[in-house]
């Protein structure tokens, strides 16, 4: 399980895998949570070899404490959503 972000997905008949960011108020101010959705956006694309694909939407919701989790770490949770993808694919 994601420690930093929830990934939601839904199968869309675009063949493509698409990706959304969604922050809430909850996590600060509009500097702080364009932070987050510029570190977060970041993440995935270098991700998106993995990801594309997968004909996947996908919505990214961040937990709590993402503000203050190392690059590596988000990084790590996008790699654990493309293993499942990959997974789930086999």
């Amino acid at each position: 399980m994601a420690r930093f972000a929830v990934f939601l997905l839904q199968p869309n008949d675009k063949g493509l895998f698409r990706v959304g960011f969604t922050v809430s108020k909850k996590h600060g101010g509009a500097v702080e949570r364009n932070r987050i959705r510029r570190r977060l956006r970041e993440a995935v694309r270098r991700a998106l070899p993995l990801l594309t694909p997968h004909a996947f939407d996908a919505v990214v919701l961040p937990r709590p404490g993402v503000e203050k989790a190392a690059f590596a770490e988000l990084v790590a949770d996008v790699a654990l959503l493309a293993r499942h993808l990959r997974e789930r694919a086999a």
